[in-house]
């Protein structure tokens, strides 16, 4: 296995920091997008995994402009008092303040770009992610155009979107949001398939809507519900680890990209 930590031009050409896990061979290529946490040893060791199964894995930080105050530490504590918000808070901008008073300026500055008003960055992410797909797909040990795309939580979320906007062949999502509005995937040439966690209300609100559109825009589509798991049931470093669910996603996983990228 080959590893490399590197560079890619974001779509305003800022340097983006990529790490790279892949064969020494010619081989597919997919694009594995991290969690809210960011670009961690999880999702590097994910990669791997994925590598050693034959696939040319890249996984962006998609925070690489502003990792200053988008580093795994602000972000974990950001995360401790965003989970304390009830969910039908969470949207609600006093709410969050209120929580937010006694964070540091770097989580609380989190807390304003990832939990608050997410669409500006989760567009940059989105064309940024377009941009790792060209350069993924003119990689000389890369199948051209054999690319896939996976993600976990706002990662599921954003390799949806890049299925959304981009030819990649397969989609594997991992709990996260439907594209906005939900008829965009009318343009998807993807294979989607995506798992879900059984006590995720925020998640599962928009199955019915997707699994509509889907059939509505005759999309090639699979879904799977593990009924008593949590978000972020794959993640075996996070407290919703669920070693059943996440032993069978990844069974699946493999099972969908060779079948459309292999």
């Amino acid at each position: 296995m080959i590893e490399e930590s590197v560079t890619f031009g974001g779509f305003d050409a800022q340097p983006m920091d990529l790490y790279i896990a892949r064969p020494d061979k010619l081989s597919p290529g997919l694009i594995i997008v991290h969690e809210v946490y960011g670009l961690n040893e999880n999702i590097k060791g994910i990669a791997r995994r994925f590598a050693a199964e034959g696939f040319a894995s890249f996984a962006p930080n998609l925070y690489s402009r502003d990792k200053g105050f988008l580093n795994e530490t602000s972000i974990v504590e950001a995360m401790s008092i965003f989970s304390s918000i009830p969910v039908e808070k969470r949207g609600n901008p006093e709410a969050m303040k209120e929580a937010a008073s006694g964070l540091s300026e770097n989580s609380r500055r989190v807390i304003d770009t990832v939990f608050g008003a997410r669409g500006p960055l989760e567009e940059n992410m989105t064309k940024d992610l377009q941009n790792l797909y060209d350069y993924v797909n003119t990689r000389d040990y890369v199948n051209r155009d054999h690319v896939g795309a996976t993600g976990f939580c706002l990662g599921g979320g954003m390799a949806f979107e890049l299925a959304v906007e981009s030819p990649i062949r397969a989609v594997f999502v991992f709990y996260g949001r439907n594209p906005a509005p939900i008829d965009r995937v009318s343009k998807m040439a993807a294979n989607f398939m995506g798992v879900y966690a059984g006590e995720d209300p925020r998640i599962d609100a928009g199955l019915p809507e997707l699994v509509s559109a889907f059939s509505r825009h005759k999309k090639n589509f699979t879904i799977k519900m593990y009924a008593e798991a949590f978000h972020g049931f794959f993640n075996d470093t996070g407290k919703a680890f669920n070693p059943v669910a996440a032993s069978d996603a990844w069974e699946l996983a493999l099972r969908h990209f060779r079948k459309n990228l292999m």
